[in-house]
């Protein structure tokens, strides 16, 4: 599986829209310093995805989601492939029995399949959108996220790049 996560709030996403020649569109907007953090889990090759809201990014939490998808899959051993970040890396860091963890290189995203999540999260959920609360965004976003988990044949389609068939 491969593990990201990424920051949303209030700070909106203005993309290019459609208008009739000669018309600007107009996009409501607000500058608002509000945040949550996805951590999202990609099995590429099964199409699995998983998810879960938390209000910080922080060691505690990144544990708090691993044990989360050791628990969905208790009789797997998860290889999970991870970036860099500083509550990936920490010595207090609990990984589950169940669970190691790959480490990508510094400056890899590209390598990592879930970055792709929160580019189509965006697009999908949060283009040229004014959520007047942080909940909304974040109501948004899971809608978004359950979407796409719901067919595991898009996941896989989206996700399983074709460096990673190759790999196998």
């Amino acid at each position: 599986m491969f593990q990201d996560e990424a920051r949303f709030g209030r700070l909106h996403v203005i993309r290019a829209a459609w208008a009739p020649p000669g018309v600007r569109p107009v996009v409501k907007a607000a500058i608002e310093r509000e945040f949550r953090y996805i951590y999202a889990a990609v099995s590429p090759f099964e199409g699995n995805l998983h998810w879960m809201v938390a209000d910080s990014m922080r060691t505690s939490t990144m544990g708090l989601f691993l044990r989360q998808i050791a628990e969905t899959y208790p009789d797997e051993y998860i290889l999970m492939v991870t970036d860099g970040a500083s509550s990936h890396t920490s010595g207090d860091l609990r990984i589950p029995d169940n669970m190691a963890i790959l480490r990508l290189p510094p400056y890899s995203p590209e390598l990592n399949p879930a970055e792709g999540i929160w580019d189509h999260a965006r697009e999908k959920a949060c283009a040229n959108v004014f959520f007047d609360k942080l909940d909304h965004v974040t109501e948004r976003v899971v809608e978004e996220l359950h979407r796409l988990a719901q067919s595991t044949s898009r996941v896989v389609d989206m996700f399983l790049h074709p460096w990673l068939i190759e790999s196998t």
